[in-house]
């Protein structure tokens, strides 16, 4: 995971051919659970942007970061980093 001017989250195909950004549009520190809570919008190269529904679990910087996104209906299951994470659609 790369963290590119504080707020687009970049994530690499397997083959690193494909990129997949995540703009941040919202984020809640919870201090209490040392976990940040990031709302985004996602962008690739298919034809249109897609909105997708999908928790990502992942760590950056020692802090637990949940993804969600909002809406959405496509399924982002090729998904991969240099980062261990988890995810689960929801549509």
């Amino acid at each position: 995971m790369k963290l590119i001017n504080s707020n687009l989250i970049v994530f690499y195909g397997q083959t690193g051919a494909t990129k997949i950004k995540f703009h941040i549009l919202d984020l809640t520190k919870i201090n209490k659970e040392n976990e940040s809570i990031v709302l985004i919008r996602c962008e690739s190269n298919f034809a249109n942007q897609l909105w997708a529904g999908l928790t990502l679990i992942t760590k950056y910087e020692n802090i637990d970061i949940n993804i969600q996104l909002i809406s959405g209906s496509n399924s982002l299951t090729s998904l991969s980093s240099d980062s261990r994470f988890f995810f689960e659609n929801k549509y």
